[in-house]
């Protein structure tokens, strides 16, 4: 017979199977324990993930929004002119936190975001191309600068913190000469995920 075993409700168990999983401590974001002790880690409902505590902050072990949207049909863009690229197609969104009425990612989880937008000019004669990601309607970070003939894909990355409530994140693209963004799931993307909670 196999040896006993202890199961999540501290009867022995003759069996050598337990009967039930451990379950660790839980709370909201806005109820975390207020005195936490270095290396104390729980499950977030917030955001659905577990946490630790490193001394400092809280980070993120598991879990927490992550998305990834295309473009469904090309996009007309015109010239000299950042043009908010209309993603509406999404491929995930794990807390629905991407409205494709508005094109926006606003994250309800408070933290560091690691996002990504890219296009595909589609047309376009010599051209100056660039991508950039937007914070709240105004730029935060460029990528690029390209000066070349269409089709040129175009991409840039970023480390951004957002509030957890009004922040939001968008992703526009601009040429020189008029042309399109090309509806390809490869090339035309916005993709995100939260690298560490506040």
């Amino acid at each position: 017979m196999p040896l006993s075993t202890i199961d999540s409700t501290g009867l022995s168990n003759p069996f050598g199977a337990p009967t039930g999983g451990n379950v660790m401590a839980s709370w909201t974001t806005a109820g975390r324990p207020a005195t936490p002790s270095t290396g104390q880690y729980g499950y977030n409902t917030t955001y659905g993930g577990v946490e630790v505590y490193n001394g400092s902050a809280w980070s993120t072990i598991t879990g927490g929004p992550a998305f990834q949207v295309n473009i469904g049909s090309a996009q007309t863009i015109s010239s000299t002119t950042f043009t908010k690229l209309q993603y509406n197609t999404v491929v995930f969104d794990t807390n629905s936190n991407f409205n494709t009425s508005t094109n926006r990612f606003t994250p309800t989880v408070a933290g560091y975001y690691l996002v990504i937008a890219a296009f595909q000019s589609a047309s376009g004669s010599p051209t100056q191309m660039v991508c950039g990601i937007y914070k709240n309607g105004s730029a935060y970070m460029y990528g690029n600068n390209v000066v070349a003939t269409a089709p040129q894909a175009l991409n840039v990355t970023a480390l951004v913190y957002c509030n957890g409530s009004t922040d939001y994140l968008e992703a526009c693209g601009y040429q020189t000469a008029a042309g399109s963004f090309l509806a390809l799931s490869t090339a035309t993307y916005f993709q995100g995920y939260l690298a560490r909670s506040a």
